[in-house]
């Protein structure tokens, strides 16, 4: 969340509002993060993980597109190891 939302300031200053669609994606599944020793890539998003972000994302006027909770389903994840 920290990292989304500096990076969400920095884009603020760097680019054109008009010059791009942002689009917040939520779809993390940790299926196949479960073996790292990096123990924040074992869950999903918070509601208010991505509720924090999305809030900078809109009061900074970024326009684009919101992605919904239930896309947050590992039936929508590719087998990446096939």
């Amino acid at each position: 969340r920290k990292d989304s939302i500096a990076i969400l300031h920095h884009l603020d200053h760097l680019l054109p509002k008009q010059g791009f669609l942002m689009s917040l994606m939520r779809q993390y599944t940790p299926t196949y993060a479960m073996d790292t020793p990096y123990k924040n890539l074992h869950r999903k998003l918070t509601d208010f993980e991505y509720t924090s972000v999305a809030d900078v994302v809109q009061r900074l006027g970024f326009v684009g597109y919101f992605q919904g909770k239930d896309s947050a389903d590992p039936n929508y994840t590719p087998d990446f190891l096939e």
